[in-house]
This record gives structure tokens, sequence and C-alpha cells, in this order.
């Protein structure tokens, strides 16, 4: 069958050995528009369903081909590989990039702390970045003080991104891959410099929640209106 073969070309083994003819195909157009095929071992009662692969690996739901678009590959740990795709962007070093997020067409967002020891010339590349899983270009789009904290809304329409030492989440409509619309700050958290921000995950019912430094524990944040709640932890860092 037609998706038969397209599996057998995503296999890690024939990328490796160069013999698929997929190897050139990430982040292409494999299938037509409106179709996917996903990989889901999580469903409960179903054959071959398990929380376990092979190699002893947990194992989650991922989307081989979304919307038409082949979003991966299948690899173990023999066919994997670490890879250096980036080290610059717009002609800055990275200096800390931390926080990622993939969106549903195969690029990735992520936040830039800089250092402490950053030159202004360094600072300058503090923010924002975007960049593409084929390694073919990496840039930054929104320049923000110290972001350090990264995320997607649900419906992968408004960036959501954490400032450590203002404290101040910020949100930013997604007009298309590395393009942002109007942005907007959700809500100021930093308490008058008591709590530092470090990190953010996006709930699938919307929420944020970003992590606090020195004040410690979670803050949980409604976009819509920029309330929030705050959950003690008991780390401080």
């Amino acid at each position: 069958s037609l998706v038969g073969h397209l599996l057998s070309a995503v296999n890690g083994t024939s990328i490796a050995r160069g013999a698929s003819w997929l190897g050139d195909a990430l982040g292409a157009q494999v299938l037509p528009k409106g179709m996917s095929i996903i990989e889901d071992p999580l469903r409960p009662r179903i054959s071959g369903s398990r929380p376990f692969d092979a190699e002893g690996l947990p194992t989650r739901k991922r989307m081989i081909v979304q919307d038409g678009i082949l979003m991966g590959w299948t690899l173990d740990l023999a066919t994997g590989r670490w890879e250096r795709l980036y080290d610059r962007a717009d002609g800055l070093p990275l200096l800390a990039p931390n926080d990622l997020v993939c969106d549903e067409l195969g690029g990735f967002w992520f936040s830039d702390h800089g250092l402490p020891s950053s030159t202004s010339a360094e600072r300058q590349g503090q923010g924002i970045c975007y960049g593409r899983l084929d390694g073919s270009g990496v840039g930054r789009v929104w320049r923000l003080e110290s972001p350090n904290g990264v995320g997607l809304s649900p419906d992968g329409r408004t960036l959501y991104a954490a400032e450590t030492f203002t404290g101040r989440l910020w949100a930013a409509t997604v007009e298309g891959p590395g393009q942002l619309g109007r942005r907007w700050i959700v809500s100021e958290l930093g308490q008058n410099g008591k709590r530092l921000l470090d990190s953010l995950k996006v709930e699938a019912g919307g929420a944020v929640v970003v992590a606090g430094v020195l004040t410690g524990g979670l803050v949980r944040v409604e976009p819509a209106s920029g309330a929030w709640a705050a959950t003690r932890m008991p780390d401080p860092v």
C-alpha cells in the first residue's frame, strides 16, 4: 500500500543507509493536503499499544505526516544521532538557548536568554528565534530582555514568552512560520523583582504555567484575563 511504502521509507535504517526516497524530504509535502499519519502507541486495549518500545524507551504519540507534510523519521538508538543544526542566528552567536517548542509544520521556536557577562552587542541577540528541523535556516524574530521560556497555544496561533528579570509574560499572534504579528503583555508576574521567571508550559486548556525563581513554585496564568495564581513548591529555585 501507499502508506506501507511511505512508512518503510521513513525507517531509520533506510535513512541512515541513504536508501530512502524520503531522505531529503523532512518538512516537505509527501501526501495530499489534509492527510495525516499518527503513531499512537498509548491507546488502551489496542493491539500494538505499549508504554515502552523494544529498546526500553518510553513511547509517546507522535505525528509522522501532518496535513501532508513529513514531520519526522522513525529512528532508534542505532540509526539516530546528535547533530548541531545551529550555533548562530542572524550573524550573532547563540549564547544561552533554552526552551524550545515545535510547530505543526516542523519548525521550532526557542528563546535565547543571553549571559550576564554578555557585551552590549551580544545582548542584541537576546530574544525569540525560529529555526527549521532540516537546518535550512534560523533567525531572531522577536527582541526581548532575557527571555527564558517559550510555548504555543493549543491551536498554534499564539506564542507565549517569559522574561526572567522583568517578570513579564508576553504573547504574540503567529502569522506563519517564523512570523509574528500583534504583541502584548499578558501579565506582570515579577512582584518588583521578588520573582524571576524560568521556563513555561502551556496546558491543553490554554492556561500558561510559568516557573518562578527566588519565590519558588509555579504560576498559572489565564491568557484571556491575565489573572494568575501561584502555587508554592518545596524548592525555591
